[in-house]
């Protein structure tokens, strides 16, 4: 009755094992997926605005990324660009 007794206890110790790994494996899921959620809700950094200059043809202001250097002047790369009649 003895041996019996012992394969049950190891049969019951397995099994408890078992559910705990079972149980650190959930844990762990969800503490992964948790994070990655507040990794992808973070609020991005606020970008800076973008400066603005002054087109010296039609005097319109327009971003910097859409001029280009002429000199000490910008100068806008709209096709349709005309020098300012005021």
């Amino acid at each position: 009755m003895s041996v019996n007794h012992t394969a049950f206890m190891k049969i019951v110790g397995l099994v408890i094992l078992f559910f705990c790994v079972l149980l650190a494996m959930r844990w762990w899921s969800a503490h992964q997926s948790r994070r990655d959620r507040e990794e992808e809700d973070a609020p991005a950094q606020p970008q800076r605005p973008e400066l603005f200059v002054r087109c010296a043809r039609c005097n319109a202001h327009v971003p910097k990324s859409l001029a280009l250097a002429k000199g000490a002047d910008w100068v806008c790369l709209d096709s349709q660009c005309a020098p300012s009649k005021l």
